[in-house]
């Protein structure tokens, strides 16, 4: 089984590198790092990350919710939130992302990787569920065309076996030939 790669995205150049050591101690890939909500949507289109962990307060014009929102729906990719901040307006605004973990600064790694493990497994869960969605709409469509399919081929020779019977019936057939 292949390491779970994971992209960071930290402003702080000292708390990336010791995400990343964490990271890697826990026996994740440390894929890559940006510290910028602009930067970690090009990283996430060009490393193609299991898991995004991200920092709520970035650097720049788009900060770590605004990021995360776009590589969710974008990229399909679970985000963690790592953040120091948990006032209710920061939560809130992270809740609104609909994130796969939040944890606050600082951490341990066995709470890292707890968080970690949590969000993977809810992610293949929600992409095994959307798959299984998917096929059985498949299979609802098919049932239908099957159905309409045979529903039309049984019609057709019962509707002409009653029109010949209806047309005998109207005929001169004596008694007998009736039963």
């Amino acid at each position: 089984m292949t390491k779970p790669r994971i992209l960071v995205v930290e402003d702080e150049r000292i708390v990336n590198l010791d995400i990343q050591g964490a990271l890697s101690r826990l026996g994740y890939t440390p894929v890559g790092s940006a510290g910028s909500g602009e930067e970690a949507l090009e990283a996430a289109a060009s490393l193609c990350p299991d898991l995004v962990l991200m920092d709520i307060h970035l650097a720049g014009g788009m900060d770590g919710t605004e990021a995360a929102g776009c590589i969710s729906r974008d990229r399909d990719i679970p985000v963690v939130y790592l953040t120091a901040h948990s006032d209710e307006e920061t939560m809130a605004r992270a809740l609104s992302t609909a994130p796969f973990g939040y944890l606050l600064k600082p951490f341990e790694d066995r709470e890292l990787r707890g968080v970690i493990e949590l969000a993977l497994a809810k992610s293949r869960m929600e992409r095994d569920l959307r798959r299984a969605g998917r096929a059985a709409e498949e299979a609802s469509q098919a049932k239908s065309a099957f159905l309409a399919t045979v529903s039309h081929e049984l019609r057709t020779p019962i509707n002409g076996i009653l029109g010949m019977a209806e047309l005998l019936l109207l005929s001169g057939l004596s008694d007998e030939q009736r039963t």
